[in-house]
């Protein structure tokens, strides 16, 4: 399931504890407050334990989860998105 994920953080420590976490999962950064992913339905419950580990409870971070469906849909204008390959992704 491809997720995006929209974040609002304050300080820059911790936009880089967030964006290894979303590295390490083979997320791609969008914008510097913006990545899409995609990861397994059972990965989403751990990948938000682990974000809600390192969040400041001042900040904001969205899971949008995308189906199938819905990504078919996406109109993008300009420069393609596409993801990387998983190579690099763990598991929890």
């Amino acid at each position: 399931m491809k997720i995006l994920i929209i974040t609002k953080i304050k300080y820059k420590k911790d936009k880089e504890k967030i964006g290894n976490i979303l590295q390490i999962l083979a997320f791609q950064e969008i914008t510097k407050n913006t990545y899409i992913g995609e990861i397994k339905n059972n990965e989403q419950k751990i990948l938000e334990e682990n974000i809600k580990k390192q969040n400041n409870p001042h900040d904001t971070i969205i899971l949008i989860p995308l189906k199938p469906n819905t990504y078919k849909n996406i109109t993008q204008i300009g420069q393609k998105i596409e993801l990387e390959e998983e190579k690099y992704k763990i598991i929890w």
